[in-house]
């Protein structure tokens, strides 16, 4: 039975260590992007947009998905979103986060 202890803080100070390591969440990333509003993938979100100013994450997300891809937008959220022109093409402005799951420490972890 005195395996079992040892096993739990061999496992507490490796996830500890692992915690410690990832430095955090990565920032949130600004970007602005042109894309072709007739796009079949981004027109019925670039109307509703259009009309409602507050209705735009969809189509940040399709934005985004085309590209970085669909993978990468799965984990992703955009706390600001909105439609501007770039040379008189409609783009996306949005501030981007990924995100970032947190967890508590096990019970006897020590930080080190």
């Amino acid at each position: 039975m005195k395996r079992l202890p040892s096993l739990y803080a061999l496992l507490s100070a490796l996830v500890a260590s692992s915690t410690i390591a990832c430095g955090g969440c990565p920032p949130a990333q600004e970007e602005t992007i042109a894309f072709d509003a007739q796009a079949e993938s981004l027109a019925a979100s670039f109307a509703r947009c259009e009309q409602d100013a507050s209705d735009c994450e969809d189509l940040c997300r399709g934005v985004y998905k085309l590209m970085y891809g669909a993978d990468n937008a799965e984990y992703v959220y955009f706390s600001e979103c909105e439609l501007v022109d770039v040379d008189d093409m409609p783009a996306v402005h949005y501030l981007v986060s990924q995100q970032c799951i947190g967890g508590r420490r096990p019970h006897g972890a020590a930080l080190s």
